[in-house]
């Protein structure tokens, strides 16, 4: 299927500063998410040629993808509109189901050397059964450089380290699993459990709800990070 020359592309999705995504349509009315990418350097490259063997039942589809001769990487994804943060009441063997999913697909992910670095409520796509869950937005992970995201937007699942800017601490798969932790405690409670207007305001949550523990470098390595939430919210 030509995904490249869309029979409709109605919609404007989203415009990030690398790149832009458009929600469009095939001949039968199929609905995919075609996104574009500026490549910055080989690294990123790179890191995009490793996206061609990625398969699992926890991942967004890449249904193609392919690079043009301006340094734009060009991707059709599957296209699903329901999220998890527009998920209310999970009941605990749902909870459960949706964390083992999302560690599943995230331990493949980090297996090919990926680290998705934007794991939160709006990226973890809810299907139809409401007992499957996928990953999705993949556009970090082929960042290198230090994250120029929405810093208000998504800094309720960015690591300390990440908010204290530690050098190289972006690229490290630490920084999902921390996201993961707090994905975990909110589908209980309900609720973003680090929360803050700015970045101060966040660091001093994050200090507050783990009774001032003082991160003194990858704190988010913490391999029971995940347990710890546990016992936080029950």
């Amino acid at each position: 299927m030509d995904y490249w020359n869309p029979e409709s592309m109605l919609t404007f999705k989203e415009e990030y500063c690398y790149g832009e995504a458009f929600l469009c349509y095939t001949s039968t009315g199929t609905k995919y998410l075609l996104k574009k990418h500026k490549i910055t350097d080989d690294d990123e490259l790179a890191l995009i040629q490793k996206w061609k063997d990625l398969g699992h039942e926890n991942l967004v589809r890449i249904l193609d993808m392919k690079l043009d001769g301006n340094n734009m990487a060009l991707f059709a994804f599957e296209y699903h509109d329901v999220h998890l943060d527009k998920m209310r009441s999970l009941s605990k063997s749902m909870i459960k189901d949706f964390l083992f999913q999302i560690i599943s697909g995230l331990q493949y992910y980090h297996s090919h050397g990926l680290v998705h670095k934007d794991l939160r409520p709006q990226n973890i796509l809810v299907y139809a059964d409401l007992r499957s869950v996928k990953i999705a937005n993949y556009r970090l992970a082929i960042l290198t450089g230090p994250l120029k995201g929405n810093k208000e937007r998504d800094g309720s699942y960015r690591a300390p380290e990440i908010l204290y800017a530690y050098p190289g601490a972006h690229n490290h798969p630490a920084v999902d699993m921390w996201a993961v932790g707090c994905l975990f405690a909110e589908m209980v409670k309900q609720k973003p459990i680090f929360r803050g207007a700015n970045i101060v305001e966040r660091v001093d949550s994050i200090h507050r709800e783990r009774n001032g523990i003082i991160f003194e470098d990858r704190s988010c390595s913490e391999e029971d990070f995940v347990g710890e939430m546990f016992f936080l919210c029950f």
